[in-house]
């Protein structure tokens, strides 16, 4: 009965430990991905509400603040890639209203979508 109760224990124990990691890296790739929304609306240079991969790109390369951003969660290249996965109607351009969609459905799991 005493080895049931520590067994008992230890699973609980170890179930609890478990899920608060996943409720951190969850908590973590949310910021993360904020941090990267962040840095793509600075980037509208013209005030239009839509982000181009040119204005992103002058944004990365002119602005320190920016550049830290970004280079504090993924590189360039990866931040390219982000920009034509977003890009739901392939007009070269980020709306909000793609930017808000794609970043609340990588919200609902952004462990899988860090991945």
């Amino acid at each position: 009965l005493v080895t049931a109760i520590i067994v008992e224990t230890s699973m609980q124990s170890a179930k609890a430990d478990r899920d608060a990691e996943r409720k951190y890296q969850m908590k973590s790739a949310a910021k993360t991905l904020a941090e990267v929304e962040k840095a793509i609306l600075s980037a509208d240079q013209d005030g239009s509400g839509d982000v181009t991969k040119q204005e992103m790109l002058h944004a990365y390369t002119t602005d320190s603040v920016v550049r830290l951003k970004v280079d504090s969660v993924i590189d360039v290249t990866e931040l390219m890639d982000l920009f034509d996965i977003f890009d739901d109607d392939g007009d070269g351009e980020l709306s909000f209203v793609e930017l808000r969609n794609n970043f609340m459905s990588y919200k609902a799991d952004p462990i899988k979508s860090l991945l």
